[in-house]
């Protein structure tokens, strides 16, 4: 087998350098249009979702068939999931629409470990309705009216902006 020789020209830090720095996974900036006053904005490129979260994790969660349904302005999402959960690799909860998404906890822990920690809806909704039953009885059930933060994670004049609110479903 031939040795590769590299052209002694390659190895000078002329080259390498500016080569390194190319393959940087730093996070890439872009600038902002120019305001009125003449500065310029740097931004980064962080990016943010719309969207409500209803945190679950006040409610305890026993072994059992828990529907949960979620009304997000007239539409209605139903979800069901049984705890405990399934095996990691199988997803526990089914959802008959793609606006709601239900996080789940401790598939790889024992069955007493197991919850529901969020609900997380896609949409930017004016009034939520959740309720929630256990085994055909009331769980826990609440009426939302969010209230929407505007977020701009790269900065005042720097893209995405994105609306969010936070919520909690308790007992």
């Amino acid at each position: 087998m031939r040795a590769m020789r590299i052209p002694s020209s390659l190895l000078s830090p002329l080259f390498i350098i500016p080569t390194l720095l190319g393959c940087s996974s730093a996070p890439t900036m872009q600038a902002a249009e120019q305001p009125h006053d003449g500065s310029l904005a740097v931004c980064t490129e962080i990016g943010c979702v719309d969207g409500l979260t209803i945190d679950l994790s006040q409610l305890s969660w026993e072994p059992g068939s828990y529907q949960i349904d979620v009304a997000a302005d007239g539409d209605i999402t139903r979800c069901q999931v049984t705890l405990p959960l399934p095996p990691c690799s199988n997803p526990g909860t089914s959802c008959d629409g793609t606006g709601v998404q239900v996080g789940e906890s401790g598939c790889a822990l024992a069955p007493s470990a197991h919850s529901l920690t969020e609900l997380r809806l896609v949409s930017l909704p004016d009034n939520v309705e959740v309720t929630v039953t256990r085994d055909g009885a009331p769980f826990a059930s609440r009426r939302f009216t969010p209230n929407y933060q505007v977020s701009r994670p790269n900065g005042p004049r720097c893209e995405p902006e994105c609306k969010s609110a936070n919520e909690l479903l308790a007992p």
